[in-house]
């Protein structure tokens, strides 16, 4: 990538303030490990799965890190300890991300049934061998102006997370604490929104929990840093080739920065040009404008991961790649889901005949049965998916492969 610094008339300052990383840690993604996020619908979204994974690639260009999402609409602790054995992504990951709490609490049973639970899921885990890192559940907002919330909803949900935090400690496993920065979150802006009905997170919400995640296994919001001395001269030229990309940087990233210091957690490509001669100056990266800034300015440092780069254009693309992953593993998990409701009836998933009769038969039945909407919704899915249904993995392979292949532009 070209810089170049011309002098200029007005100035623009931009200030990066640090974050200190938590004491303890889950360690770093590994090059062509293979991690799962295994819970709820809020995993099921997948969006902060595949922006672990998008960060992974930007951050790591060819480490290989997948993802993959394990989340279950609905589920709850103890359905995630059932579920386990026939989890379809179980076999594949080496290393398991666990959350689960917010299905929990609606439960009479909650505080006897989620530490057995939880403890359960522990077990069964490390009996097949994976690597466990437990997650407090992302909040419940009970402080947002939408419908009225569920009665001690954020006393039950805290209790769940005191439960993780002890497990963490009682078994010696890593641990991720979402509940206690996203709920001081939600509590010191009930006017930001970050969730969609007070308990899914948007895409914003999604990006804060990969946040806290990623530094959390000790990866630095500072992933490139450039040095030049100007020797006193008012215009300099150089190339240079960063060490990652940055963060795409849209609405979403905007808003959580209006609460979060994402770029320090995540987001710092550091630009420093000492010893110019005292003035203004222009940037430029590849002949485009990055903006005004003093001769003071710069020799304090510019962070370039906020600018029109043209790894910023790259790493747009690669989210969006990322997105488009997202969206198609729900998909996926959908399609899974509704095929396992037939085995259940042994009904050959390949006859389309029988299939479309199967559905038929149970559309009716959803009327007697309090989330038969949803299941509705996941027959209406099903159908859209079922003609493409042996290239749904194909597709996946292809938006994996796209990601991991994002790279810096050259110098």
């Amino acid at each position: 990538m070209n810089m170049k610094l011309t002098e200029l008339s007005c100035a623009v300052a931009l200030t990066v303030s640090t974050v200190a990383m938590a004491a303890t840690a889950p360690t770093p993604f590994r090059a062509d490990e293979r991690i799962g996020l295994f819970g709820d619908s809020i995993s099921e979204a997948g969006n902060q799965t595949f922006y672990l994974e998008y960060l992974t690639a930007i951050r790591h260009p060819g480490q290989g890190a997948r993802f993959e999402n394990m989340g279950k609409s609905g589920d709850t602790s103890w359905g995630g300890a059932a579920r386990w054995a026939k989890e379809p992504a179980a076999k594949d990951v080496d290393r398991v991300f666990v959350m689960f709490g917010m299905n929990d609490i609606g439960s009479d049973a909650c505080a006897e049934r989620y530490p057995q639970a939880m403890r359960e899921i522990v077990r069964r885990l490390q009996a097949d061998g994976k690597e466990i890192v437990l997650l407090t559940p992302s909040p419940y907002d009970v402080w947002g102006h939408q419908p009225k919330p569920l009665e001690r909803s954020d006393e039950k949900l805290s209790a769940c997370a005191e439960t993780v935090r002890a497990l963490a400690e009682e078994k010696a496993l890593p641990l991720v604490d979402l509940m206690g920065p996203m709920r001081k979150i939600y509590q010191d802006n009930p006017d930001r929104w970050f969730n969609n009905d007070r308990v899914h997170p948007d895409f914003a919400g999604h990006m804060l929990m990969a946040s806290l995640i990623w530094s959390a296994t000790g990866e630095k919001g500072e992933f490139s840093r450039v040095e030049l001395d100007a020797a006193g001269a008012s215009s300099l030229e150089a190339s240079y080739m960063p060490q990652g990309l940055p963060c795409a940087v849209d609405a979403d990233y905007r808003k959580l920065a209006a609460v979060y210091p994402v770029a320090a957690r995540l987001n710092t490509e550091t630009l420093i040009v000492k010893n110019l001669v005292s003035g203004l100056y222009e940037l430029k990266a590849d002949g485009a404008s990055l903006g005004s800034f003093t001769a003071m300015d710069l020799a304090a440092g510019v962070n370039l991961a906020e600018r029109e780069t043209p790894n910023q254009v790259r790493s747009r693309q690669a989210l969006a790649t990322a997105r488009q992953l997202a969206r198609l593993a729900q998909d996926r998990r959908v399609f899974g889901q509704v095929l396992s409701w037939m085995a259940e009836d042994k009904i050959d998933s390949e006859d389309a005949t029988a299939v479309a009769a199967w559905i038929r038969g149970e559309r009716p039945k959803s009327k007697s049965l309090a989330w038969g909407g949803w299941r509705n919704h996941m027959f209406d899915k099903f159908e859209t998916l079922y003609p493409g249904r042996h290239e749904l993995s194909a597709r996946a392979d292809a938006l994996h492969a796209q990601i991991a292949a994002v790279r810096p532009v050259d110098a």
